[in-house]
């Protein structure tokens, strides 16, 4: 991979961190060079692998890009890169699985967190076999399935592309995992409401009570002002001491 030059209005300190994923998807392009020319083959093109590469060293940087423009500068379909993307991970040895936590804290969902592992947890016990769990799929189903079940809106775009299925595999799972939330959870919705109304409840009572305490301090300050009438002669003199 060549160099890349900054010029013109970009400063310095700027093309430093602009060249970060540059230098990163370098190291992994010769890293990847190294590993299938030992005998693994990847059949895709080289402008796929340094897309790739790149979209890698961006992910271990924590910068965000658009799949769809990558797709589309990789020069292959969607599902053959999701697909080669993951085959390079393995080789890299970059493959390791994102948590529900770590899912659910990245699209702002934290809350749903704990029912998406219970989820996962209940459909392992209940497989004969025991699930890749290694494979994206799970955790991404699992907090779509949660956040459907609590009524959290989620990007469903960003779970697919992590889950690394086709669309329609990815409804099949989470139809499964999100009956599975049923069984794990049936009273989450119920007691969400009721959670709504007690709070609903606590604030009106609230509110009756600072109205009541503050029709009761204005008919004291009335009462007072009837006991104590204050001359119009009084009054006048020292309204006029006070503004002099």
């Amino acid at each position: 991979m060549s160099k890349v030059e900054f010029r013109g209005s970009v400063p310095a300190f700027a093309s430093r961190e602009i060249r970060k994923p540059f230098r990163k998807a370098s190291e992994l392009l010769r890293l990847l060079q190294l590993k299938t020319s030992s005998g693994n083959v990847l059949l895709i093109s080289e402008t796929c692998r340094v897309v790739i590469c790149l979209d890698l060293a961006a992910a271990r940087l924590g910068l965000s890009c658009d799949k769809r423009d990558v797709i589309k500068l990789s020069g292959v379909k969607k599902q053959l890169y999701l697909s080669s993307y993951r085959t390079v991970e393995k080789l890299l040895g970059l493959d390791e699985v994102t948590s529900t936590k770590d899912l659910c804290v990245l699209l702002g969902v934290s809350e749903a967190s704990f029912l998406a592992q219970s989820i996962i947890d209940s459909h392992v016990a209940e497989k004969s076999g025991r699930p890749d769990l290694a494979h994206p799929m799970y955790p991404s189903t699992a907090v779509f399935a949660a956040c459907k079940h609590l009524k959290l809106k989620v990007d469903k775009q960003k779970l697919l592309e992590q889950s690394c299925l086709k669309k329609s595999a990815f409804d099949t799972l989470a139809a499964e995992l999100m009956k599975m939330a049923e069984k794990v959870a049936p009273q989450t919705k119920r007691i969400a409401k009721k959670r709504t109304h007690v709070l609903m409840d606590i604030m009106e009572n609230q509110i009756k009570e600072a109205e009541k305490k503050s029709m009761k301090a204005l008919q004291a300050t009335e009462e007072e002002s009837q006991e104590n009438p204050e001359d119009y002669e009084d009054w006048k003199k020292r309204i006029i001491s006070e503004s002099t």
